[in-house]
């Protein structure tokens, strides 16, 4: 049987080595996320970095990025619907965006999950104040936060239906989170402090208590994937 030549094994070598190298940059992101969160261990690591720094960006001063996102956001949803909320709204919006955007990512939920998310748990946050006066004269600070928390994280997890199992947990870690605030945490406490006795019983259930469902037939790396892509 005669064997190929240089210029066959070249060519060959060449074909196999272009997907790799040749990916588009949002391809080749999409497949290190992936496996940098398929260790539980590292998304939540990154889900409790991902807090701590959206907490110090909204408790900084000054706060010009809050005058830059909502004008921005002024500007886009007039532009396409003619019309956008107060400033006072897009600025509360705004402030709940940075708090959950890094969820959905550690989940890896996917671009429209995540939206939904983040569209979710900004529409709840928004809701808050309109029962704060209510709720406020008859629970103290603690258990008012630790109440409100269960909608806020429960609610948008809801979006990882169809794509982790057991999406019913999410629930289950919010009212894990309630607790460990209304225990834990006083109101002359920190932000900080507010926000990882919120997140982290949260992010620890659903890492650890659920699994990514992989699509069929698109390669995705399961959470049982600790290998680098190559």
């Amino acid at each position: 049987m005669p064997l190929p030549g240089p210029r066959a094994i070249n060519r060959d070598a060449d074909a196999g080595g272009t997907s790799a190298t040749h990916e588009p940059p949002v391809v080749r992101l999409e497949h290190w996320m992936d496996w940098w969160f398929a260790a539980r261990w590292r998304a939540l690591l990154t889900w409790t970095a991902f807090a701590c720094i959206s907490t110090a960006v909204i408790d900084s001063t000054p706060r010009e990025w809050v005058g830059f996102v909502t004008s921005r956001l002024w500007n886009i949803l007039h532009s396409l619907i003619g019309y956008s909320p107060p400033a006072a709204v897009l600025e509360v919006s705004s402030a709940l965006g940075v708090m959950c955007w890094f969820q959905p990512v550690c989940l890896r939920l996917g671009i429209i999950r995540s939206a939904l998310w983040i569209v979710i748990y900004v529409a709840v946050g928004l809701a808050i104040p309109t029962v704060y006066p209510l709720m406020a004269r008859r629970f103290g600070a603690a258990l008012f936060d630790a109440l409100l928390l269960m909608p806020l994280f429960s609610l948008p997890g809801l979006a990882a239906i169809g794509v982790r199992t057991r999406p019913w947990l999410s629930p289950c870690a919010s009212i894990l989170s309630s607790i460990a605030l209304y225990v834990l945490w006083s109101p002359s406490g920190s932000l900080i402090a507010w926000v990882l006795l919120a997140n982290v019983p949260y992010a620890t259930l659903m890492l650890y208590g659920t699994r990514r469902i992989a699509a069929s037939g698109t390669g995705s790396i399961s959470d049982k994937a600790t290998e680098p892509p190559v």
